[in-house]
Parts: structure tokens; C-alpha cells; sequence
């Protein structure tokens, strides 16, 4: 039973954390395209479509995402290493 609470808490943990990650994504890019209305104007008087621009976004949300993937993955591993030496030391249980 108390596994099973543990999982519950660390599962809400997981999504608390995933709803605030796309939102501070969200609140980047509406920075970025807030301040760079001018430019993107500018960029439309020139000849670029829509579907153009809309293209730099989309590119620019991955230049915010797959960094922070990265950097995320591997904070992960290390931290999960980290605790299953502490758990193994502490309590004596083996984490797979």
C-alpha cells in the first residue's frame, strides 16, 4: 500500500512539473514574439508568407525545447543513480 502511495505522489509531482515547464515555454515564446512584432512586420513587407513565419516560431519553441530535454535527461540520470546509492545505503532496498 505504501508503494502505491509513493507512485501516486511522485506521478502528481511528475505532471506539476510538466504543466509548469510547457507553461514557462509558453510565456517565452510570447515574449519573444511580443517584442519581435516589428521585425516579424518587417519581415512580411519583405515577401515571407505566413506559413513562413509561423515556421520561425515553431523553430525557435524547439531552440527553448530540446535543450532543456537535454539538460533534463541528464539531471535525471544523475539523480536517479544518486538516490538508488542512497536508498541502497540507507535502507538496504535495491532500485532497478
Amino acid at each position: 500500500m505504501g508503494i502505491l502511495v509513493v507512485t501516486l505522489i511522485f506521478n502528481l509531482i511528475k505532471s506539476l512539473l510538466v504543466i509548469i515547464s510547457v507553461l514557462i515555454i509558453y510565456s517565452l515564446l510570447m515574449v519573444s514574439i511580443e517584442s519581435k512584432n516589428f521585425e516579424i512586420a518587417v519581415i512580411r513587407m519583405v515577401g515571407l508568407e505566413k506559413t513562413g513565419i509561423i515556421i520561425l516560431i515553431v523553430c525557435q519553441s524547439f531552440l527553448y525545447v530540446v535543450p532543456a530535454l537535454i539538460c533534463s535527461f541528464g539531471l535525471c540520470v544523475v539523480v536517479l543513480q544518486r538516490a538508488g546509492v542512497y536508498f541502497q545505503q540507507e535502507f538496504n532496498v535495491s532500485i532497478d
